[in-house]
């Protein structure tokens, strides 16, 4: 028992806990916000995806709020968002309309 007692009072035990939770929370967050990205030349159908890509970004910088290193890798990704912004369609996409432009 005392040896349990030890680990868990020992001071370094959580300094690397928490770094290794806010590293992992930092990862999850930007693995979410890739998976909702919208990149180059996709085509934007709608509010919805208006709204998957702003909470895109919103999780993007909760990422870089929690570990600010993560800035680093997202620079790319904005700068990709902001000089080739995707084409927003208020239409949405439907097999109707997606018939009507293949005939």
């Amino acid at each position: 028992y005392i040896t349990l007692v030890c680990q868990i009072t020992n001071w370094f035990t959580f300094f690397c806990g928490v770094r290794t939770y806010s590293n992992s929370m930092e990862m999850v967050l930007s693995v979410i916000a890739l998976s909702l990205w919208v990149f180059n030349g996709d085509q934007v159908q709608g509010k919805q995806a208006v709204r998957q890509l702003i909470i895109s970004v919103a999780l993007a910088g909760l990422s870089c709020a929690i570990r600010p290193t993560a800035a680093i890798f997202w620079v790319i990704p904005f700068l990709f968002l902001i000089y080739n912004p995707p084409l927003i369609s208020t239409r949405s996409s439907t097999w109707s309309n997606r018939l009507m432009t293949i005939s």
